[in-house]
């Protein structure tokens, strides 16, 4: 093959050459420009999607923001309407199955009070609730929740991860999103003192979120990264070894 090469005329071989040079440039070409559109094509998906990140998480916060004033603005109104002064008076009481510290509007025993809290459900579309320490532990006094079985849960205990058990026994008002019995809530607090400034319990509220959870995931379900990316939003169970979509 050289043989035939060495053959040919000076301008036949330099021909050649030239060829193969031109041939190595288009395929050298060819693959930067793959390289370069990929690249641009991955910085435009990446800065898309940070856009809708961004949207997402401005939407969510309002969201936060709006049912945080609601959430406070209807505790308020709890207290307005309650039928009279909330405290701890000195006895127990049989709440549920369990003997519980005895909570008293006025002359009115909150503890396993549902028609109370139904009334107040009924006129305002939100859950209230009674919340009373003992031994360490947070109890339900008074609740709209229901087990499994349809029985009402009063005098059961709060799961220690949850966001109620957490504020209470840290002595601090805390809010946020509640997932009971499969259905969220967004959850607001505030806690009851006695006259030396310590606290025994609290009155909670609950907002049911089915609306804006349907909302969040149909806006959310358009959200796209390439072909086949999809956003999730993930929750936090307490658990290290897990989380929750």
């Amino acid at each position: 093959m050289w043989n035939r090469f060495a053959g040919l005329s000076i301008a036949h071989r330099l021909s050649l050459i030239v060829s193969l040079l031109l041939v190595l440039i288009f395929f050298a070409l060819s693959w930067t420009a793959s390289r370069m559109t990929t690249a641009s094509a991955m910085t435009s998906a990446e800065t898309n999607l940070q856009s809708q990140v961004s949207l997402m998480v401005g939407t969510l916060d309002s969201l936060a923001d709006t049912l945080n004033a609601r959430a406070s603005a209807q505790l308020g109104l709890l207290k307005k309407t309650l039928p009279g002064e909330i405290q701890r008076s000195e006895s127990s009481v049989l709440t549920g199955a369990t003997e519980l510290p005895e909570i008293r509007f006025g002359d009115v025993v909150a503890n396993g009070n549902r028609a109370l809290l139904q009334q107040f459900a009924s006129a305002n579309g939100s859950d209230p609730g009674v919340l009373v320490l003992k031994n360490g532990k947070v109890y339900r006094a008074a609740t709209l929740s229901l087990n499994a079985s349809g029985e009402a849960m009063h005098g059961t205990a709060l799961d220690e991860n949850d966001v109620f058990a957490k504020g209470l026994l840290a002595g601090e008002e805390r809010a946020g999103v509640l997932n009971r019995q499969g259905k969220y809530y967004y959850g607001a607090m505030s806690l009851l003192r006695d006259g030396q400034g310590q606290v025994y319990g609290a009155l909670t509220l609950r907002i049911p979120l089915e609306q804006e959870i349907a909302g969040l995931r149909q806006q959310f379900a358009k959200v796209k990264s390439g072909e086949t990316g999809y956003v999730y939003i993930l929750e936090p169970t307490g658990n290290a070894q897990s989380i929750a979509l």
